[in-house]
């Protein structure tokens, strides 16, 4: 049992609550013997008084008593039948009345509960409400005010209970508070389930909240602060939807409102913002309780599972794209096969009757005046003159347009879905054939130079056409600032320098080409560098980027090649990436 010492408390942080007048009070607690006895004194009184007794005084008289029997019938029932337990004590806490449910609280009975210190005997302190001795002070003239605290019950067998405490003055000596009037509830039950309910609260790795009607937060689990870098102190009474992504908000609102309005369930997505930021995707599911006037909401990070979605969507993109870059380059390089086989015999017979016409003019030099005339009109010198010329820059079109189907085919390799050997600087003149559009000049802009420094590469085993797209975003990215810089600085000469080596080691497995791919546009902040990786992170603006070239140049990079990509940058200097992939795959990935 518990053996602090409490005697001459002060109840303290209370609050004026109404609760029993004194007259009330001092009539439940009153020995009923003594109740009885007043009234059968009154009662005789009357029969023996030598006055005349009044008929209408006598039932007056009688009726009150019979009323005060019913009250306190009433009374006695609403203690014995209560479930809380109740006892009254008198000014140094000796316990002089328990009705039954504070004999189960306590496994007690009541002739072993009265007498006993309630608070040397039977409880424990849990809270600072308490103080250490009983207040002397007057009885108040205002509603009775009630001292509400927690204490601990301890039992034989080792078992422990809470209780909430309530306490009030009951009985009075002038105006000295003689007894007080405590009940007692069991809260053991409560209070383990709102710690196994805190536990879960804490211990979730989701993020977890309370939200009231309007959105603001009004509690947060610490994964906020793990997943997107927040706190509960810096974000109490803000709002949710100062995090959503500008695009989700309208969304999140009328999800939300209609949970408000409501809905017992919604799930939704949306993007929440990084303390640095970013942002990522979040599967929500959220319940509302209209009585209390507060959302509770749960939300679990699904950006891996985004980024899993949007590649697969990319790489079925990109693989219908090469196929009908395949399909395409296909269907023209027959035709233009033909086209370019036949130019050579086009232009050899065409030269041989211009020999045989300038012969005819040698042999016959007078021609008849309509044949003479006919010369004239077609002006036969000029044409001799030029269709060789003709002939020539119809060759060189359609070689040109050999090189771009051969391109197109390089770039597609969807006979090469596995790991094969390939020329890379095949693949990186592939690429830039593609690009050729984009670096042209466009009315008064200077056009992108390209400047080329390759090294003396050995043929490397690679998924051929997922460095291709490498090559592609790298490339992409690099026309982006430039363009960007270009519209902004005048007498700027845009320029892409390619340059590749390889490192021969004696090391098995550490053979490695190189692949710098600079230009000189605006450079990356360093705030921003870190992330240029990242799932979805993009400068551009809304709509203009998905954030997923780098992320997945990286993976093909990183995962499929055994290899790595790096980024070096100085704002105003320009930016240059780095490949490194081994020669040899040694364990070769699955294509994604």
């Amino acid at each position: 049992m518990s053996q602090h010492h409490h005697r001459d408390r002060v109840f303290s942080n209370s609050s004026p609550i109404p609760l029993l007048d004194r007259q009330a009070t001092e009539s439940i607690f009153a020995p009923v013997s003594e109740r009885e006895a007043m009234a059968r004194v009154l009662l005789e009184r009357n029969r023996t008084s030598t006055i005349e007794c009044d008929p209408i005084r006598c039932c007056s008289v009688t009726d009150s008593v019979e009323q005060l029997r019913a009250s306190e019938a009433r009374f006695r029932n609403l203690v014995n039948y209560n479930a809380d337990g109740i006892v009254s004590i008198d000014e140094l806490g000796c316990i002089k009345f328990a009705n039954p449910a504070a004999e189960a609280l306590f496994r007690r009975s009541k002739v072993e509960l009265i007498g006993q210190n309630l608070f040397d005997d039977l409880v424990g302190e849990v809270s600072t409400q308490l103080q250490t001795h009983l207040a002397k002070q007057p009885a108040p003239s205002y509603p009775l005010r009630v001292v509400q605290t927690h204490a601990s019950v301890s039992y034989d067998d080792g078992g422990t209970a809470i209780v909430e405490m309530q306490i009030v003055e009951s009985e009075w000596q002038g105006n000295t508070a003689t007894a007080y009037l405590v009940t007692l509830r069991n809260i053991t039950d409560r209070l383990q389930a709102e710690r196994e309910r805190d536990r879960f609260f804490t211990l979730s790795l989701d993020l977890l909240c309370v939200l009231d009607f309007d959105g603001n937060f009004q509690r947060l689990n610490p994964s906020w602060g793990k997943i997107l870098g927040i706190s509960e102190f810096q974000w109490r009474s803000h709002s949710f939807f100062e995090l959503v992504h500008p695009d989700d908000r309208a969304a999140t609102q009328a999800a939300f409102t209609q949970l408000t309005s409501g809905a017992d369930k919604i799930d939704f997505e949306n993007r929440c913002r990084h303390r640095d930021g970013s942002y990522r995707w979040f599967l929500w599911n959220a319940v509302a309780f209209t009585d209390d006037g507060i959302v509770y909401a749960s939300g679990r990070d699904i950006t891996e599972r985004k980024r899993t979605e949007a590649q697969l969507i990319h790489a079925e993109k990109m693989s219908g794209v090469c196929q009908l870059v395949a399909g395409v380059a296909h269907e023209i390089n027959n035709p233009i096969g033909f086209i370019y086989g036949n130019l050579k015999y086009v232009e050899e017979y065409t030269l041989d009757l211009l020999e045989l016409v300038r012969r005819y003019r040698e042999v016959c030099p007078e021609a008849n005046a309509a044949l003479k005339a006919e010369i004239e009109s077609l002006d036969l010198d000029f044409l001799a003159e030029d269709l060789p010329k003709a002939i020539v820059s119809m060759q060189s079109g359609a070689e040109r347009v050999r090189t771009i189907v051969s391109s197109l085919r390089n770039f597609s390799r969807l006979d090469e879905a596995e790991v094969k050997t390939v020329d890379l600087h095949q693949g990186i003149d592939s690429t830039l054939s593609m690009l050729q559009h984009r670096l042209k000049s466009k009315g008064k802009k200077t056009p992108i130079q390209i400047v080329k420094h390759y090294g003396d590469l050995p043929p490397a085993e690679c998924y051929a056409g997922q460095l291709n797209q490498v090559f592609m975003y790298l490339l992409n990215n690099a026309i982006d600032a430039l363009e960007q810089k270009r519209d902004r600085t005048s007498n700027f000469h845009p320029q892409i320098s390619i340059s590749t080596e390889y490192r021969d080691s004696d090391i098995e497995g550490d053979r490695r080409v190189t692949i710098f791919i600079s230009d000189n546009g605006p450079g990356i902040p360093e705030s921003v560098k870190s992330r240029i990786f990242d799932p979805f992170f993009t400068t551009k603006p809304i709509g203009k980027g998905t954030g997923l070239g780098l992320a997945i140049g990286y993976q093909i990079i990183a995962e499929h090649h055994g290899g790595s990509l790096t980024c070096r940058s100085q704002e105003g200097q320009g930016t240059e990436f780095c490949i490194e992939i081994p020669i040899h795959q040694s364990v070769p990935a699955k294509c994604a």
